[in-house]
C-alpha cells in the first residue's frame, strides 16, 4: 500500500516538472514574439523639486498602437512606454512634457530610432520592432522680468532720473528703481499663478513735468514672460510764467510808444 502511495506521488512530480519545462519555452517563445513586434522609449525626468514636485508626460504615435500614452513622474522619475510596431521603420512617435506656463524645458535623447530635439519634446521616426529610446526631460524656472523705459517730451537733455515703484495685485514688489531715458530698469518677479498677476508702475513726479503711466498700468503678467513698458514725461509750462513773459513784452511796448510820442512832440 505504501509502495504505491509512494508511486502515485511520483508520478504526480513528473506530471509537474514536465509542465513546467513545457510551459517555459512557450513563455520565452510569447516574450521573444512580443519583443519582435514591440518598440520601447524610457523617459527619464530631472526637475527641481522646488519648481515641480511631479511632471506629466506623454507618448503619441502614429503607425503604433496604443498611439497614446500618458504618465505622472515624480521630479526624478523614470518610466517606459511600450508601443507595438508593424512593419519596420513606419512608425513615428513624440515624447513631450506637459508643463505650466514660465517653465524652461530641455529634451536630451538617443536609441535605435531616428530622433530630432526641440523644445517642443523628443521626436523619434523610423520606429521599428525592437528599437529602444531614451529621452531625458530637464526642468528649469524660466525668470519673469518687467523692464521700464522712460521717454521725455518738451526736455533739454538733462532731466534728473525719476524713482519708480511697482506693485502687483495691489501689494509692493521689490525696491524703487531709478530710472532716465539712457538707463532703463527691470524688476524680476515671483510669478506661480498660470493666469498670471496684473501689476502697475508708479512714479514720484516732478513738478515741471506730467507723467503719462498708461502703458505702465494694469499690466498682465504671465509667469516667464519678459514684459516692458514706457512712462512719459511731459514738460509743463507754468501759466503765470507765460503771462510773465507777455507782460514785460507788453510793457516793453508801451514804453516804446510812449517814448517815440515824447520825441515827436519836442520835435515840433
Amino acid at each position: 500500500m505504501v509502495q504505491m502511495v509512494r508511486t502515485a506521488i511520483l508520478k504526480v512530480v513528473c506530471l509537474l516538472v514536465l509542465g513546467l519545462s513545457l510551459a517555459q519555452p512557450a513563455a520565452a517563445a510569447e516574450t521573444t514574439a512580443a519583443q519582435a513586434t514591440s518598440a520601447r522609449f524610457t523617459v527619464d525626468a530631472r526637475v527641481d523639486q522646488v519648481i515641480l514636485a511631479q511632471l506629466d508626460v506623454r507618448l503619441s504615435c502614429v503607425a503604433a498602437t496604443p498611439a497614446q500614452q500618458q504618465v505622472t513622474l515624480d521630479f526624478d522619475g523614470t518610466h517606459e512606454f511600450t508601443v507595438s510596431v508593424q512593419g519596420t521603420g513606419g512608425a513615428t512617435c513624440t515624447l513631450v512634457a506637459l508643463l505650466p506656463t514660465g517653465q524652461n524645458v530641455t529634451y536630451v535623447g538617443d536609441g535605435g530610432s531616428i530622433i530630432e530635439l526641440d523644445d517642443r519634446g523628443c521626436h523619434y521616426t523610423g520606429v521599428s520592432p525592437g528599437h529602444a529610446n531614451f529621452c531625458q526631460v530637464r526642468v528649469e524656472k524660466k525668470a519673469t522680468r518687467l523692464t521700464v523705459y522712460k521717454k521725455w517730451i518738451g526736455g533739454t537733455g538733462e532731466e534728473p532720473n525719476v524713482n519708480i515703484h511697482l506693485a502687483c495685485n495691489h501689494q509692493t514688489q521689490g525696491a524703487p528703481l531709478w530710472i532716465n531715458a539712457d538707463s532703463s530698469q527691470s524688476w524680476e518677479l515671483e510669478v506661480s499663478d498660470p493666469n498670471g498677476i496684473r501689476c502697475s508702475v508708479y512714479e514720484d513726479e516732478l513738478e515741471t513735468f506730467r507723467v503719462d503711466q498708461s502703458d505702465c498700468s494694469n499690466l498682465l503678467i504671465m509667469p516667464g514672460a519678459d514684459e516692458a513698458c514706457t512712462l512719459v514725461n511731459t514738460k509743463v509750462v507754468k501759466r503765470i510764467e507765460t503771462l510773465n513773459r507777455y507782460g514785460l513784452g507788453a510793457m516793453i511796448l508801451v514804453m516804446l510808444t510812449a517814448g517815440l510820442l515824447a520825441i515827436k512832440r519836442l520835435v515840433r
